[in-house]
């Protein structure tokens, strides 16, 4: 008997005696469910049509069908079981999924207009994450890795944060939290090459860091591929190794990213845009006239790297301040006033008095501080500050 074959748009709970004929688009690395320990792999499948649905491998089949429903290769299925798909998991309108076990009955087959170079993505590039307004983006996102940070433990969960970058030379931070930390950080960190690409699938944006990416419940991972977009990134970071070295050796240094409606040629950049609040200490009274008045000032700010708890952060102290009369030069000597150094606190009292140099005051035995990173030159109205 000819078998009924249906698109997977029309695969319910109720289906029987059915096939789907459909490529593998993802397929995620097995991994082990917190709740019961039960070992599961996720797969997504895509018809002609262009219609998806998930499906996943539960328990000792995963060891079965290893060797079967590779990524980017066609199958056909037959009476796999319907189940929902659960909540927090689905990122589809089809709220069903196939169950595919060692008895479905999955066979390789050639399906005319379907094969890797169809496969469409829409990718995000890494410099126009400072673009994104969506309050709860899905991105796509292709890129280089530049390094893989250590495990980390906080707040109950744990993160990997990966450094990565593409063709922008604008390098980025991607968190990999939880299961990803434990699964995808380590086979990212053995992928082979001194510059792996890999393709990240339903991410979300993250301000920690400015604006960076982390990953979500859904959030899926290809390594490996060679679609156009990935071979192209590859064969750019192989041109640019020493540029990507010196970049992968640089400690990151969360720069201000810009609004998108501000120009990127203007070098000065607003208080308001900087990822971490400037540090308000003590004036000196000769300069609390100037934060009084409405006027347009110029602030240099020394920026440092803070560390607490295995996290670092960029950090500002103001260093020093004027008044900017646009018409009249503001490179006087009187038009610039040094504010006065941060009062020590009782641990850096002990510290030896040569080391007073230093813009930086340790806090607690978890938090170091480096030296200056960089200075910036900001402008900002002083109505509040």
């Amino acid at each position: 008997m000819a078998p009924n074959i249906i698109p997977l748009k029309d695969v319910t709970l109720t289906s029987r005696n059915y096939t789907v004929q459909a490529m593998v688009i993802e397929k995620n690395i097995p991994r082990r469910s917190k709740t019961n320990s039960s070992l599961y792999q996720r797969i997504m499948l895509q018809d002609k049509e262009g219609n998806k649905m998930q499906a996943t491998i539960f328990g000792y089949n995963v060891k079965i069908l290893e060797s079967s429903l590779n990524l980017y290769r066609t199958y056909s299925i037959t009476n796999a079981t319907v189940t929902k798909t659960l909540e927090i998991f689905r990122f589809l309108e089809n709220k069903n999924q196939l169950a595919i076990n060692g008895h479905t009955p999955v066979e390789e087959i050639q399906i005319d207009g379907l094969t890797m170079r169809t496969m469409q993505y829409n990718f995000t590039p890494i410099s126009a994450l400072p673009q994104i307004k969506q309050p709860d983006p899905r991105l796509d996102v292709v890129f280089a890795i530049l390094n893989v940070g250590p495990r980390k433990y906080i707040n109950k969960s744990y993160v990997v944060d990966v450094r990565i970058v593409d063709q922008s030379l604008q390098p980025s931070i991607l968190s990999l939290w939880d299961q990803f930390s434990e699964y995808e950080a380590p086979a990212m960190a053995n992928l082979p090459g001194t510059f792996p690409v890999a393709i990240g699938l339903q991410l979300k944006t993250s301000k920690y860091y400015g604006q960076t990416l982390a990953t979500r419940n859904t959030s899926s991972f290809i390594f490996d591929t060679v679609i156009p977009e990935s071979t192209a990134l590859q064969s750019w970071a192989v041109a640019n190794t020493e540029k990507l070295r010196e970049m992968a050796a640089t400690e990151p240094a969360q720069v201000p990213i810009p609004r998108p409606d501000e120009n990127p040629e203007d070098h000065t950049t607003k208080i308001a845009n900087l990822p971490i609040s400037v540090e308000k200490g003590q004036l000196a009274l000769s300069v609390l006239h100037m934060l009084a008045e409405p006027k347009k000032c110029i602030a240099t700010l020394k920026a440092y790297m803070h560390s607490y708890a295995g996290i670092s952060q960029l950090k500002f102290t103001v260093h020093a301040i004027s008044v900017d009369n646009s018409t009249e030069a503001t490179d006087r000597s009187d038009a610039l006033l040094t504010l006065p150094p941060n009062t020590p606190n009782k641990k850096s009292k002990k510290e030896d008095h040569t080391s007073t140099s230093s813009p930086f005051n340790p806090t607690t035995d978890s938090a170091t501080d480096t030296s200056p990173a960089a200075e910036e030159t900001l402008s900002s109205p002083t109505t509040d500050k």
